[in-house]
């Protein structure tokens, strides 16, 4: 097994304890590693992916952040 096959088998052994920030540095190197198949490049990007921030939750909470400073500005100033 080549060095990038281990990295990515970290990689997914990481994601399975719990520990993203170490998962997603190693799916990172994995990505721009040419000699890794476009398969494992796929499982590398989809660590990232299930890691990531929510796009949806972030929206949200923008949203919400923006109404409360509405509100904050109408009735107490």
């Amino acid at each position: 097994m080549d060095n990038a096959q281990e990295k990515l088998e970290a990689a997914k052994r990481y994601y399975e304890k719990g520990d993203f920030k170490s998962a997603r540095a190693h799916a990172r190197q994995l990505i721009s590693n040419d000699t890794l198949t476009q398969e494992a490049k796929r499982e590398a990007r989809k660590i990232l992916r299930a890691t990531g921030i929510d796009p949806i939750s972030t929206g949200v909470f923008v949203i919400t952040f923006c109404l409360l400073a509405y509100l904050i500005i109408q009735y107490v100033f």
